[in-house]
C-alpha cells in the first residue's frame, strides 16, 4: 500500500529520481538529510523503510505528509511482527521510526494490553493517558508529548530506573523531526522555483 501510494506519487508529480535527489539536495542545508536517487528508488521496493526516507520521498513530490506517516505506520507494524522480544536500546534511538516500533515491542512485552487497558494501568500508577492520544501516539501519526510517554511506559511496566534513557531518546527523535520539517519547507520552496517559468 505504502510501496504503491509513493509511486503513484512521483508518477503525478512527473519527476525522475535524479529529479528528486536533486530536489532534496539542494534544499537541504547542514546537518539535514541528502538521499541519492538510488536511496529514493529503492523505497519502493523495501517492506519497511525507514520513515526519513519516505518522508523525503514525500516532500519532493509535494505529497501528503500526513498520510504517508500513517501508510508507513501500517507498513511498519505489518513488518514488524508481534514475535519480537528483543529490541534497541533506547541509547541507540533517533528516529521516530525507531522509537514507534520500540513502544510497539514494549507494549507486546506486556501482553498487548488493549487501549483501554493501557489507560487503566496507567491511572493506577499516578498517571494520564488520553485514549486519542495514546492511539495517535502508537499509529506513528505523531511524537508523544512527555507526559504521555512517561504515562505510557508506566503502564507498560518499565522500570523507573530507564525512563530518563527514554525521554532522550524521545528528544533525539524531536530534534530529527525539526530538521525534517526545515527540509521539507526547503525542497517546497525549490519546488516552487522550479516550477515557474524561466
Amino acid at each position: 500500500m505504502l510501496a504503491q501510494w509513493l509511486e503513484q506519487l512521483r508518477q503525478q508529480c512527473g519527476l525522475t529520481y535524479r529529479q528528486m535527489a536533486l530536489m532534496l539536495q539542494q534544499s537541504s542545508a547542514d546537518g539535514l538529510i541528502r538521499y541519492s536517487c538510488s536511496q529514493l528508488a529503492r523505497v519502493v521496493d523495501h517492506p519497511d523503510p525507514q520513515w526519513p526516507l519516505v518522508h523525503a520521498f514525500t516532500v519532493a513530490c509535494n505529497g501528503d505528509v500526513k498520510r504517508a506517516q500513517v501508510l508507513w505506520a501500517d507498513a511498519a507494524h505489518a513488518a514488524s511482527g508481534t514475535s519480537r522480544t528483543s529490541g534497541m536500546r533506547p541509547e541507540s534511538i533517533n528516529h521516530h521510526h525507531e522509537l514507534l516500533k520500540e513502544m510497539r515491542r514494549i507494549r507486546i512485552q506486556a501482553g498487548n494490553p488493549s487501549l483501554d487497558q493501557l489507560r487503566s494501568r496507567a491511572r493506577k500508577a499516578g498517571q494520564k493517558l488520553p485514549k486519542s492520544t495514546l492511539g495517535a501516539m502508537l499509529k506513528g501519526q505523531r511524537l508523544p508529548g512527555s507526559k504521555a510517554f512517561k504515562a505510557f511506559l508506566a503502564a507498560c511496566g518499565e522500570p523507573e530506573g530507564a525512563l530518563r534513557a527514554w525521554e532522550e531518546a524521545l528528544e533525539r527523535c524531536r530534534e530529527e523531526q525539526r530538521k525534517l520539517r526545515a527540509q521539507a519547507r526547503r525542497a517546497k520552496t525549490m519546488a516552487l522555483l522550479l516550477a515557474s517559468p524561466a
